[in-house]
């Protein structure tokens, strides 16, 4: 019944995300007045993100850094189509008990989504190397007794490394290789900060314990994270792998290496519909449906056959 219940909050939350701006407007005019003046007139004034708490379509109240939180600040979701796939295939997939893996967790949406999913004798490990995403997303999972927020580069071995974080703005691109953004638009006004981080392999932060989905969204080093998951890609019954998955405009070489590890370890990509189904694909195939549509990123999940 839960699941039902998010999924028709889901519903609503994407008619609301390609609805005009105006239906946007009418449905809450205070937050939009308010997240659209901090956007427009505080932000570039200041340079100094909002916090605020806003419900969610999964029942819990997130706290979000305005402006990179807008989507769930106005649509209680993520409202990108890609994302809302992505929600809506967690809760087709995620049962009582299970364990999901976040990796570049950001403010954490899709893990207390899962946190609500897999109940309470489920798991979520969420995983956030930027420190001022980080301390959004352990407060967002402090009061969900199945989640554990872990401040963590993950990467092929222990070590320390250093990691690039972005003004707020522009906080979904923190990462670990900062100069695929050198030719941005956006680059050169957004002058990042250089942060050392402790970094864990995943086969070494989950050793023996449960695994049942790794959602893996880290900007350019998913090659990275996929190196230090040889043991968990070899289980004898391997976890579904989501990547954010990149075209060649977007320089797509790590996302490239990334499904080579996946590829070599028997693991086959697939699309995920508009109803959060699993679709038999090749990346030949998501290419070109992606240049079709005008797009540069979805996300991709790798099941083992």
């Amino acid at each position: 019944m839960l699941n039902t219940d998010i999924l028709a909050q889901l519903a609503k939350a994407e008619r609301l995300a390609r609805a005009g701006k105006w239906r946007r407007v009418l449905k809450n005019p205070g937050r939009y007045a308010q997240a659209q003046w901090h956007r427009k007139v505080d932000y570039p004034r200041t340079r100094e993100g909002m916090q605020v708490k806003t419900p969610t379509i999964f029942g819990q109240d997130m706290e979000v850094i305005l402006p990179a939180g807008m989507d769930i600040y106005l649509l209680g979701a993520k409202g990108h189509d890609s994302e809302i796939r992505l929600t809506r295939l967690l809760c087709n997939v995620l049962v009582e008990g299970n364990t999901l893996v976040d990796v570049g967790a950001h403010f954490g949406f899709f893990s207390g989504l899962a946190a609500k999913l897999v109940g309470s004798t489920g798991t979520v490990i969420a995983c956030e190397a930027a420190p001022k995403t980080y301390a959004v997303l352990e407060k967002n999972l402090a009061d969900q007794a199945n989640a554990t927020a872990h401040h963590l580069a993950i990467a092929a071995k222990h070590g320390i490394l250093t990691f690039t974080e972005f003004p707020v703005a522009y906080s979904e691109f923190n990462t670990l290789r900062p100069d695929q953004f050198d030719e941005s638009d956006w680059r050169f006004a957004n002058q990042p900060e250089q942060v050392e981080v402790p970094a864990i392999s995943l086969d070494e932060l989950i050793g023996d314990g449960a695994a049942d989905f790794i959602k893996i969204d880290v900007e350019g080093a998913e090659d990275v994270v996929l190196a230090g998951m040889t043991r968990l890609l070899n289980r004898p019954l391997p976890p579904l792998v989501c990547i954010e998955y990149l075209t060649a405009a977007r320089d797509n070489t790590a996302h490239l290496e990334a499904i080579a590890t996946l590829e070599a370890a028997g693991f086959k990509a697939h699309e995920i519909s508009a109803r959060g189904e699993l679709i038999p694909s090749s990346i030949a195939a998501i290419d070109d449906q992606l240049r079709r549509l005008g797009e540069d990123s979805d996300n991709i999940v790798f099941a083992s056959i």
